[in-house]
């Protein structure tokens, strides 16, 4: 689920932060929501490692763009993500 975004995200995505924090990531990672609609669960955030790819987002419109990512892991109020 999403945790946080930052304003240009919503931007890319139109969305606005209220609308996104809390969502799923199969909201606007469209990998993602096929993975989930076969039924496959999605890999979790390897530790001690940063992520680092592309996938096909979509905006609140329905149209879709390629994003390239990066994440680590954190840590909020004692749980990792």
């Amino acid at each position: 689920r999403i945790i946080d975004c930052n304003q240009r995200a919503c931007e890319m995505h139109g969305y606005a932060r209220e609308e996104l924090i809390g969502q799923g990531l199969n909201l606007i990672d469209v990998y993602t929501a096929l993975t989930l609609s076969r039924g496959e669960g999605v890999a979790p955030h390897p530790r001690g490692r940063v992520l680092r790819g592309e996938s096909l987002h979509r905006r609140k419109d329905g149209s879709t763009f390629r994003n390239e990512y990066s994440s680590s892991r954190f840590e909020i109020a004692g749980r990792h993500y």
